[in-house]
């Protein structure tokens, strides 16, 4: 799926890893299951983004739009 950059970074990205107080490293979630704010997608600043045009692209980790 295509989306924009600014969009892309609302999305939580199942590769990260942060620490959280109290939590052993390497967690992605809060305690109450949100995405944590480290763990959002960046977009253009990550080696997996795939970039369609200026201001659009997809993860690298999930297949390529419309091929199925």
């Amino acid at each position: 799926m295509l989306v924009s950059v600014a969009a892309a970074r609302t999305k939580w990205c199942p590769m990260a890893r942060a620490d959280e107080a109290g939590r052993s490293s390497g967690v992605n979630r809060a305690l109450n299951g949100a995405p944590l704010d480290r763990s959002m997608c960046l977009g253009t600043g990550c080696m997996l983004w795939i970039e369609h045009d200026y201001d659009h692209g997809y993860c690298g980790f999930t297949r390529i739009p419309g091929v199925a």
